[in-house]
C-alpha cells in the first residue's frame, strides 16, 4: 500500500529522519522543499503512524504530520514521482 506522509510545521526534519530510517528504500520525498513524501508499507495509516511515532501509545518528539492512504492518484508532478509509484504498488 502506499501512503502519503504530511508534516505539520516545523516538523520536516525529525519525521525526514524518521522515514529514512524505518523505510530507507521504501519512500520517495514528493518536493525539494521537503514535509510531503510517499511509503510504501504493508498495513494501515494508522500502523504507519503509530510506527513513525506521531500517534503511538507516547507519541514521541515528531509532532503533528497526517498519514493517507492512497487509493487512486492524478496530477502532474515529475517522473521520478510517477515511476517510484508505479514501481511501489501506486
Amino acid at each position: 500500500m502506499i501512503f502519503a506522509v504530511i508534516a505539520g510545521p516545523g516538523n520536516e526534519e525529525i519525521l525526514s529522519q524518521r522515514i529514512q530510517a524505518l523505510y530507507p528504500d521504501k519512500h520517495i520525498q514528493i518536493h525539494a522543499k521537503g514535509g510531503q513524501w510517499f511509503v510504501a508499507s504493508p498495513g494501515t495509516a494508522e500502523e504507519v503512524s503509530d510506527r513513525l511515532g506521531i500517534t503511538a501509545d507516547k507519541p514521541d518528539d515528531v509532532g503533528r504530520a497526517i498519514v493517507l492512504g492512497v487509493t487512486g492518484y492524478w496530477g502532474r508532478e515529475s517522473g521520478n514521482i510517477w515511476e517510484w509509484l508505479a514501481a511501489n504498488g501506486g
